[in-house]
């Protein structure tokens, strides 16, 4: 297996740690925050090689190659694959809609989810809206949270915190 720094991914292991810690802090079950957070690294992994014009950067290469392992990893799974491939199409519909928001104020999600709505379901929205920057998606109880709040920030609290982990090297 290839190192994270041979492929680029220097400071990898604190970028996971802030994934995993923000999904913890707003799953209640840690199997699913587990393959959240791995689909968060999977997104993370694919910004920084550029996804898709990534071909003719072997390092780029490489951090798609652990990215898709990744992923693997859950779409092979039979409980988990439906609920990856629902994540990932509310998170492709919803970076359609960070396209089309120009800049707007990003809302905080109201984390109730209405009766009778499936939790797993509704989380998928969340992280999806989350991910693309259309919404923030809070902690279920904002004392775990590490990384605070990200009012007033153009993005979300996990890139907010992705960002303060690559610039520093830790999480603040």
């Amino acid at each position: 297996m290839t190192s994270h720094d041979d492929i680029g991914l220097r400071g990898v292991d604190a970028m996971d740690d802030t994934i995993r810690a923000y999904y913890a802090q707003r799953v209640p079950d840690p199997a699913e925050a587990e393959w959240r957070a791995d689909y968060g690294r999977v997104q993370d992994r694919l910004v920084q090689a550029g996804f898709p014009d990534h071909e003719h950067d072997p390092r780029a290469v490489a951090i798609v190659a652990d990215a898709e392992r990744i992923e693997a990893r859950w779409t092979g799974d039979p409980k988990v694959a439906p609920r990856w491939e629902q994540l990932a199409e509310w998170h492709r519909m919803a970076e359609e809609a960070a396209h089309a928001r120009n800049g707007a104020d990003i809302p905080d999600l109201y984390t109730k989810i209405p009766q009778g709505g499936d939790p797993v379901t509704w989380r998928n929205v969340f992280q999806a809206v989350d991910l693309a920057g259309t919404a923030r998606w809070p902690a279920l109880d904002p004392e775990r949270t590490s990384t605070g709040s990200s009012a007033g920030q153009g993005g979300n609290a996990l890139a907010a915190a992705l960002d303060r982990v690559e610039r520093d090297g830790v999480e603040r």
